[in-house]
């Protein structure tokens, strides 16, 4: 965040320079703390890309666990039901 030129001096006037300063200081450096590169970027789509693939091996096991388990009820209930 940037205060223009104008707003820097009405500032001034309202409370001293040496305040207007400290406050200018103060913004500056936490706005630099928060702000995103490109890396940090770069990084968070790599970490989505590992968390996607993740969940793709995920379901893909998911998926041959529900059908294994859905084949095995079927056999279940073809061996009670034969019997009546």
């Amino acid at each position: 965040m940037v205060l223009l030129f104008d707003q820097t001096k009405t500032l001034e006037k309202s409370i001293g320079e040496e305040a207007t300063r400290a406050i200018l200081d103060l913004i500056e450096s936490k706005t630099q703390q928060e702000l995103a590169t490109k890396r940090d970027v770069a990084e968070v789509r790599l970490e989505i890309e590992k968390v996607r693939a993740e969940m793709a091996e995920t379901k893909a096991s998911l998926i041959k666990w529900m059908t294994g388990v859905a084949l095995t009820q079927v056999v279940i209930i073809a061996a009670l039901v034969k019997p009546l």
